[in-house]
């Protein structure tokens, strides 16, 4: 199974899209961050604030086959 790392998440995104997290991460954005690995491949829960006084949720699932992400799926609440 693929082990989470920074690069295989970068590696998995477009540079846009790494570059607004990382934005997002260094300014203090994200409150709290958990990997875990499944049946399946990654699971990524965060903890974000946003524009509203109370932080949001995030959760990034990034499906694996072969030690490469093939899909990544995301959702907030």
């Amino acid at each position: 199974m693929l082990k989470f790392s920074l690069s295989v998440f970068r590696n998995a995104i477009d540079a846009n899209s790494y570059r607004r997290g990382t934005a997002y991460f260094e300014q203090g954005s994200v409150k709290a961050l958990h990997s875990e690995e499944t049946q399946y491949g990654i699971l990524l829960h965060a903890l974000v604030g946003g524009s509203t006084p109370f932080p949001y949720e995030q959760e990034i699932a990034l499906l694996v086959m072969n030690d490469r992400v093939i899909d990544i799926e995301g959702e907030c609440s």
